[in-house]
């Protein structure tokens, strides 16, 4: 699926990294953690939304699937959360941390949260207090 998605670019851009400024010919592609973030992003919630319409489950089934069999996300947020020791293993996880970041860190909802209790439990933290 991943080769569907992957495009190259203009022969401008094969010997220019910025406007009007010339530099070595080098071959540029998406990459892999982009395509995913693509797929994450666009392609998941698209399935999601045709198998609701045309009350077809087995696009679900097909969504849920990309979502586990993918690879976490790298972004600032999930590197947060594995600084603290909760790592993803694929995209729906990643997913759910960035839920998680949205709706309790961002709201300063912690006491809500079962890792934000974790942390402020930490014996740690209570020093900090």
């Amino acid at each position: 699926m991943k080769d569907k998605f992957k495009v190259g670019v203009s022969d401008y851009w094969l010997y220019n990294y910025h406007f009007k400024k010339k530099s070595i010919f080098l071959s540029k592609n998406i990459g892999d953690q982009f395509l995913n973030t693509i797929i994450i992003n666009t392609l998941v919630p698209l399935l999601v939304l045709y198998a609701d319409e045309k009350k077809a489950d087995k696009f679900k089934q097909k969504a849920i699937s990309l979502f586990y069999n993918l690879k976490n996300e790298n972004n600032s947020i999930v590197d947060g959360f594995k600084k603290i020791g909760y790592k993803s293993k694929n995209s729906a996880q990643s997913q759910a941390l960035l839920h998680l970041k949205h709706s309790y860190c961002d709201t300063k909802k912690c006491l809500s949260c079962n890792i934000g209790k974790q942390i402020l439990s930490n014996e740690k933290v209570k020093k900090l207090f």
